[in-house]
């Protein structure tokens, strides 16, 4: 149709009809142009082409083409609300590369919102603003309409660092599912292999591991527990403790949250042996299951815990074998209760004997027992410890054993010993 075309003040190339018109200069429109492109090709083409080139070929770094979107504000001043960006990034021939960017009018300032750039191959939402007017956000809507999107948000860091999410390389296609946090039902993530973990971590569900996967604990995994399936015989939880090194002990302790945390207690000093420990709620005393040697396994009380009782009254304690006591060899001494030689519970063969030397019970204990053997040709003092009494005699008086003879001391309560057989005091 008719037209009129005002030439501007620079060169204007009109060409032949279907080919490009060359403008060197700005051309204003004073209406919407349309192109339409009568090609038979197929494929792309290209309807407007901007180029930025200099006559002397003096390409320089960040050189660019751009399109620059101009509206009007309230004040009737026309100015830029948004552009389109293309720049070099590099511009040696064969390795070319560059930026395309999209910026945007916010809080009165056109500025970055979104760059693609083969610099670090990243695309990038919005940039560092020095106040909050930038975007910080992508959104991504579902197919159904009003049912929410999916925003990720970045927040501004403690100092200037990058936070980055990546996969690791897997051999299989994965999908990572974000579950309803307000669903008590909903399973946590399914992940495989390792991952780490610096702070705190709370679950209100269930926490799931698969057949022979671990939890492990400590810097260098020291200790960790891992549900075992390659028993043939035996499915089992298995809590696998550090080799002893340095302050790495193998002891599986129990006690008082409020207590235990935080403190060397000084129970386990020296323990190369896996050991399980169970402490009172103080952390004063403890009760241990270990081993003396690879062949001797052992239950101990230490700490201030004075006895270990096995079962009570009512029900009956059967042993699978014979049960050891411990044996001691003891010299007679002195010729009263204050000097005289000191025995444990247990067995004691007892040397030295001369009718006024003797030995010491320790202090009665109700259940306690001690068996002595007089090894000597000669009487034995037996001496009560203090306050306490020998077959309801007086307080603090001894017994006699008689030469090469034995006798165990069973005590009754927390001052009186009785012997079997009963000894002439």
């Amino acid at each position: 149709s008719a037209s009129t075309i005002t030439l501007p003040p620079a060169t204007c190339t009109l060409s032949g009809i279907g080919l490009a018109e060359t403008f060197s200069a700005v051309k204003t429109f004073t209406a919407a142009p349309v192109v339409m492109l009568d090609d038979e090709t197929d494929g792309i083409v290209n309807g407007l082409t901007l180029t930025h080139s200099s006559s002397n070929n003096a390409a320089t770094f960040a050189d660019g083409s751009g399109i620059s979107f101009k509206l009007e504000n309230n004040a009737n001043t026309v100015e830029e609300w948004a552009s389109i960006d293309v720049a070099s990034q590099v511009i040696d021939d064969g390795t070319e590369g560059g930026s395309l960017q999209f910026n945007l009018m916010n809080y009165g300032t056109v500025g970055r919102a979104m760059l693609l750039s083969t610099d670090d191959q990243s695309l990038t939402l919005g940039r560092n603003y020095t106040d909050g007017n930038g975007i910080d956000k992508l959104r991504i809507y579902g197919l159904t309409e009003n049912k929410g999107s999916l925003v990720i948000q970045s927040v501004a860091n403690t100092g200037n660092t990058d936070i980055t999410i990546k996969n690791a390389a897997h051999a299989q296609a994965t999908t990572y599912t974000l579950q309803d946090c307000g669903n008590s039902t909903a399973d946590i993530v399914t992940t495989y292999g390792e991952f780490t973990l610096n702070g705190d971590i709370q679950f209100a569900g269930n926490v799931t591991h698969n057949d022979d996967m671990y939890s492990y604990y400590g810097t260098d995994g020291d200790s960790l527990i891992k549900w075992e399936t390659g028993d043939t015989n035996a499915q089992a939880l298995i809590f696998a403790l550090g080799a002893p090194a340095g302050n790495v002990v193998p002891v599986a302790a129990f006690g008082d949250i409020g207590t235990i945390l935080g403190r060397d207690l000084g129970f386990f000093n020296g323990v190369t042996q896996p050991t399980l420990a169970l402490l009172d709620a103080a952390a004063t005393s403890y009760l241990k299951i270990d081993w003396s040697a690879a062949t001797a396994a052992r239950i101990t009380v230490g700490g201030i815990a004075a006895s270990l009782t096995l079962g009570d009254a009512t029900v009956p304690v059967t042993f699978g074998g014979m049960p050891r006591i411990p044996t001691a060899t003891v010299a007679a001494a002195g010729d009263a209760q204050a000097n005289a030689a000191a025995i444990t519970t247990g067995f004691t063969l007892v040397s030295a004997a001369d009718a006024a030397k003797g030995v010491k019970l320790p202090a009665a204990v109700a259940g306690a027992v001690c068996i002595i053997k007089n090894g000597a040709a000669a009487v034995l003092k037996v001496w009560p410890n203090t306050d306490d009494a020998i077959n309801a005699v007086a307080a603090n008086a001894n017994d006699v054993l008689a030469a090469s003879t034995a006798a165990m001391y069973v005590a009754y309560d927390a001052t009186t010993w009785y012997t079997i057989p009963l000894l002439g005091s």
